[in-house]
C-alpha cells in the first residue's frame, strides 16, 4: 500500500518520517521506565491475586468434603473402639471395661501423636506463595533496575 512512488499526501501521518524531532532526554526516558515498571508491578500483583484466589478456591473445594469425611471417620472410630473394648472385655474378663478403654486410648493416642508430627513436618515444608509469580516479579524488577542504571550512564 505504501509504494515508494505514492504522493506524500496519500500516505498516513504515521508513515511520514519526522524531521527535526528531538530525542527524548534522560529524564523522560527514566520517567517512561518508571511508568512502565509501575504498570508491570501492577500486572504482577494482579497475577498474584488471581493465582492466590484460584489456590484458595481449590483449597475450599477440597476442605469441605475432607471435613465431612473427618467427622464421619471420628464417629466410625468411636463406634469401632467401643466395640473393640466390649470384645476385649468379653474375651479377657480379668481386665475390666475401663482398663481396656485406657489401654486402647493410650495406643490410639500414640498413633495420633505420630500422625500429627508427620503432618506438621509436611506442612512446614509447604510454601503458600506462588513461586512463579514471585520469581517473574523479581526478574522484572532486576531488569528495570538494570535499565535505569544503564540509562543514567
Amino acid at each position: 500500500m505504501n509504494a515508494p512512488n505514492m504522493h506524500i499526501a496519500d500516505r498516513g501521518a504515521a508513515d511520514v518520517p519526522r524531521s527535526g524531532a528531538a530525542e527524548p532526554g534522560v529524564g523522560e526516558l527514566i520517567a517512561g521506565i518508571l511508568k512502565d515498571s509501575s504498570k508491570l508491578i501492577e500486572n504482577h500483583l494482579a497475577l498474584f491475586r488471581t493465582e492466590l484466589g484460584n489456590d484458595l478456591r481449590k483449597v475450599k473445594e477440597g476442605i469441605v468434603p475432607l471435613a465431612i469425611s473427618v467427622v464421619m471417620a471420628v464417629i466410625a472410630a468411636g463406634l469401632f473402639v467401643t466395640m473393640l473394648v466390649g470384645l476385649l472385655s468379653w474375651a479377657m474378663p480379668s481386665i475390666p471395661w475401663w482398663g481396656w478403654s485406657g489401654i486402647l486410648a493410650a495406643l490410639f493416642g500414640i498413633a495420633a501423636g505420630i500422625l500429627c508430627h508427620s503432618g506438621i513436618t509436611k506442612l512446614a515444608s509447604f510454601n503458600p506463595m506462588p513461586a512463579e509469580t514471585v520469581q517473574t516479579a523479581k526478574e522484572s524488577l532486576q531488569c528495570i533496575s538494570n535499565q535505569i542504571s544503564t540509562d543514567r550512564t
